[in-house]
């Protein structure tokens, strides 16, 4: 009896990451603006792909006292910005 060998293909192991940063704008001199900068982002570390060959889009959804609380990014870099 002859055995089969299957040859099975290493999958690339990708790190998805997605978070927020958040940075306090210390010299904001009209009590109307914004004094926070939030950014909400998605993306992947992989030494030979980049975001865009993996993600076709990106869906944010925020709080719903925000216009427009539901957000689409279809480009990298996949980012929401205030």
């Amino acid at each position: 009896m002859e055995e089969l060998k299957i040859e099975q293909k290493k999958r690339p192991k990708i790190k998805i990451t997605y978070g927020n940063r958040h940075k306090l704008i210390k010299d904001v001199k009209d009590d109307t603006k914004n004094k926070h900068e939030w950014t909400a982002f998605v993306s992947i570390e992989h030494s030979e792909l980049k975001d865009a060959d993996l993600i076709e889009s990106v869906k944010f959804t925020l709080h719903e006292t925000f216009r427009n609380p539901e957000r689409i990014v279809k480009k990298a870099p996949f980012e929401l910005k205030t």
